[in-house]
């Protein structure tokens, strides 16, 4: 969809005079990223000069294809209204409304415009995954993995696979959560928002070991995060392995020193490990520090 859409824009908007034909069909070969940026850089030089001479149909397809917020729904709509655009533009300005819709949380908008920009391409599994993601945001868990479960028939990308899990450890679906999630670090996208939201579904089931081997992953692809520690620290001390628990801890501290929660859950570990001295001299850092 949006390919053909970032093409028609050249082909009218440009009306094959900055590029050239043999410019057009040089961009037409190229990858969706290159054509867009193209069209970009091309639409920005020359907007002033070719505004004045574009009916107002094409200007609103430039406002509706580069402005956002309130200007851009006005802009689509009064292109969508204005019965000059066929099914495979029409589909592009339902869904780029649909998005200024979702930033501005009018969901029942949003999901309406993607909704109607399915009914005209009905192919297009972005459109599902962005449908799909309002849903779930609103809550309707059941309908929103109804519309992963089409993007992924469309296109099984990791984040239609992270989405997907994500509703479903929701739903306490924990299983088939954590076998999207693997299937989306086994893609190679996403990975670190897969394997967090892994070590949630392995915690929400018990699976301790699961969790720490996957924030242990996080940890070595990420050591200078001190939440990652924390995180890891707080599995850990559920096991009963409060050493472990107080090593991590006192990494999050070297990490990220005035943090006086770090003070707090690594006193309550070195209780737990007998050593009341350790655990008031934590407990008197994290009062300090929340006096400063």
């Amino acid at each position: 969809m949006h390919r053909k859409l970032v093409l028609w824009s050249v082909g009218i908007i440009l009306g094959g005079t900055l590029l050239g034909s043999a410019g057009y069909l040089a961009a037409t070969s190229m990858p969706d990223m290159r054509v867009a940026a193209t069209v970009k850089s091309a639409v920005g030089v020359a907007a002033v000069k070719v505004l004045s001479l574009i009916p107002a149909s094409a200007k609103d397809f430039v406002a509706c294809t580069s402005a956002s917020g309130d200007a851009a729904i006005a802009a689509c709509t009064r292109a969508i209204d204005s019965g000059r655009f066929d099914d495979d533009v029409l589909s592009s300005f339902h869904t780029i409304r649909g998005a200024a819709y979702s930033l501005k949380d009018d969901h029942e908008r949003a999901i309406a415009d993607y909704s109607e920009a399915i009914r005209l391409d009905a192919d297009d599994a972005e459109i599902f995954l962005l449908r799909g993601k309002v849903r779930r945001l609103i809550g309707d868990d059941i309908n929103a993995i109804a519309d992963f479960n089409e993007a992924i028939r469309l296109d099984p990308s990791a984040s239609a696979f992270n989405q997907r899990g994500i509703a479903r450890s929701r739903m306490g679906d924990y299983e088939n959560a954590i076998a999207d999630f693997s299937e989306a670090i086994r893609l190679g996208q996403h990975v670190t928002v897969a394997l967090e939201a892994r070590a949630g579904a392995r915690l929400d089931k018990n699976d301790y070991d699961g969790a720490i081997a996957d924030f242990s992953e996080l940890i070595r692809r990420d050591p200078a995060n001190a939440k990652l520690f924390r995180r890891r620290g707080l599995v850990w001390g559920d096991k009963g392995d409060h050493n472990r628990a107080i090593a991590d801890f006192s990494e999050a501290i070297r990490l990220d020193p005035t943090n006086r929660d770090l003070y707090h859950l690594r006193g309550n570990a070195w209780q737990a490990n007998g050593d009341m001295d350790r655990a008031r001299a934590d407990r008197s850092e994290a009062m300090r520090l929340m006096m400063q």
